[in-house]
């Protein structure tokens, strides 16, 4: 196969906060230059839509691919994949000419010959050299529904890949998974967690802290692995599942909750998911209902304001106010990781919380 080749008035402080802005802009003399703002560190991406299915063999189209990066692109630095066959083998590349990093995903089985050609192909993505793959993921979940001794299989697959490629090396897993398989976490370059306050049946006010103090959980195990949450996010409809009740209203809750503690953790991130699939319907109502995009490639109504708010409102309350510059002063010079997800007072996303940041607030607040 060929590789294919993105509180006071406000009034009070205007003119303190201009006259700062002002003197960074003159003392510096240069254009407020950073990376392009992305609101979510990453995204899980699968892109079947109404009809498809990869359980049917009805794939996406090439074309259908490239316009759903094009659609979710705006709001993140980063994608995870569930798959690398068919025409979902070319979404790395697509990636690659998007400037949007992947980490790359693959379905294995108990099929050892479909695995190996699983395998294969996770190499061959490597062995292209896109500068935006940055992970490859072998499995998804594949021991939640298995016996333990299945480990031995996982890792064996993993240490395959591993041996023939310098990129990091992991899987897919619940956290309780994680936990329960030390032998695993030995052999994966890094922790790929699933977190979903949801299915454990947690309410919304206290499902974005249940999740980082899942995440300190495994540091606590494995303190010598970097933590990813690979999966979390919440429902926006379907049936409630304990005190977890799934609505708009509390998607869009759980994610700017979630989303500010993961930045003041430093945890990297994936939301659970970029877009609706109907398919996984067959399985429970739930599963159609986790995408910010529904199943038409609409964003769904309540999360505009989230997705599009102004960059200079660091805690999301759609207002740029004391509360706002507060969070820059917390995180004073605090150096943000380059990779992200960058600190909540890190505005222009350059790595630190500085004087450009705190000229992005006046510009915003004098625009009140």
């Amino acid at each position: 196969m060929e590789c294919v080749c993105q509180q006071k008035s406000g009034k009070i402080h205007v003119s303190y906060l201009s006259g700062i802005a002002l003197l960074v802009l003159f003392t510096f003399n240069q254009n407020l230059a950073w990376a392009e703002y992305k609101p979510v560190y990453g995204l899980d991406y699968s892109p079947f839509r109404e009809g498809q299915s990869p359980e049917t063999g009805v794939f996406p189209t090439l074309a259908q691919i490239e316009e759903d990066i094009g659609i979710i692109r705006g709001t993140t630095q980063t994608i995870r994949t569930y798959g690398n066959d068919n025409v979902l083998y070319n979404i790395p590349a697509v990636c690659n000419s998007e400037d949007i990093e992947c980490y790359v995903g693959s379905w294995i089985s108990d099929d050892s010959a479909w695995n190996q050609g699983v395998v294969d192909d996770l190499i061959e993505v490597a062995d292209c050299n896109y500068i935006t793959t940055k992970a490859l993921l072998v499995g998804n979940e594949y021991l939640l529904w298995r016996p333990f001794s299945s480990e031995t299989t996982l890792i064996s697959l993993i240490n395959q890949v591993k041996e023939a490629t310098d990129l990091p090396v992991s899987t897919g897993e619940t956290y309780n998974v994680w936990l329960d398989h030390p032998n695993l976490a030995a052999a994966a370059d890094f922790i790929g967690a699933h977190i979903h306050p949801y299915w454990e049946g947690v309410a919304i006010g206290n499902a974005a802290q249940h999740v980082i103090d899942k995440c300190n959980l495994l540091k606590q195990n494995y303190p010598n692995k970097e933590i990813i949450i690979l999966e979390v996010g919440w429902p926006s409809d379907g049936p409630a599942c304990g005190a977890a009740i799934p609505s708009s209203e509390n998607q869009i809750w759980f994610l700017k909750e979630f989303v500010y503690l993961a930045k003041q953790n430093d945890i990297k991130y994936f939301i659970f998911e970029a877009l609706d699939e109907p398919w996984k319907g067959k399985y429970a109502e739930v599963e159609k209902h986790w995408g910010l995009w529904d199943k038409d490639r609409a964003l769904k109504p309540l999360l505009f304001d989230y997705l599009y708010a102004d960059i200079a409102d660091v805690n999301k309350d759609f207002v740029v106010d004391i509360f706002d510059l507060l969070g820059i002063v917390s995180y004073w010079l605090e150096p943000s990781n380059h990779e992200g997800p960058y600190l909540p007072g890190d505005i222009s996303q350059d790595g630190i919380a500085n004087l450009f940041d705190f000229s992005v607030i006046s510009k915003a607040w004098l625009n009140e």
